[in-house]
Order: C-alpha cells, then sequence, then structure tokens
C-alpha cells in the first residue's frame, strides 16, 4: 500500500473521532482494520472476528447483522473506500456507540 501523508488538521480531528472522507483518512482506516485482522482486501469484514472483538459489550449475533448490513452497502467501492464506508456506517450504530466508549477509557 503507498504511504499517504496526513496533515495536522486531518491527524487531530481522527484523534477527535472525525474521520473526513479523504485519501489519507480511507488509507489509515484500511492499513488498521487489515493490522487488526478484521478486514480483508477484496472481501470487507470478518463479521465474525469484529464480533470477537466486542462481544462483551454486545450479542455476537447483532454485531455480525450490523457489519453485514454496513457490508452490503459497501460493495462496489474500492478497498480503501469500502472500509472507510463500513467504518462510518458500524460507528453510526450502537456498536459504533460502544467503540467511541471504549476508546474514551482507553484515552
Amino acid at each position: 500500500m503507498k504511504q499517504v501523508p496526513s496533515s495536522d488538521e486531518e491527524f487531530q480531528k481522527r484523534k477527535e473521532n472525525d474521520y473526513p472522507d479523504v485519501e489519507s483518512v480511507r488509507k489509515y482506516a484500511l492499513c488498521n482494520s487489515k493490522g487488526w485482522g478484521l478486514y480483508k482486501e477484496g472481501k470487507g469484514f470478518y463479521p465474525d472476528r469484529v464480533a470477537e472483538q466486542f462481544k462483551d459489550d454486545m450479542p455476537e449475533d447483532e454485531i455480525k447483522a450490523i457489519v453485514n448490513d454496513c457490508d452490503e452497502k459497501t460493495k462496489e467501492e474500492t478497498d480503501d473506500e469500502r472500509c472507510y464506508h463500513l467504518l462510518k456506517c458500524v460507528m453510526s450504530t450502537k456498536l459504533g456507540d460502544h467503540i467511541k466508549d471504549l476508546v474514551k477509557r482507553l484515552e
């Protein structure tokens, strides 16, 4: 994957849980999701792996349903766009609220 520099403003927005739809942010989301073993290029997110990560916060079946629903909405996009839009979709759900709470606790 090619490196795409991020501006200071984009970096600050990521720290504030604001992910603008720009190339550097999309590549960042894809790189992290692949690094955590949650995303497979050409396939999308692994619902089972996402559910495993957050099963203490929500029922696994509910997590898988959210990931699958979001995945259905993003089929035609490139991997960085697909991953980004999947992330944005997931973050707008109940699962996203749990993820945001987790991030806040880790800060």
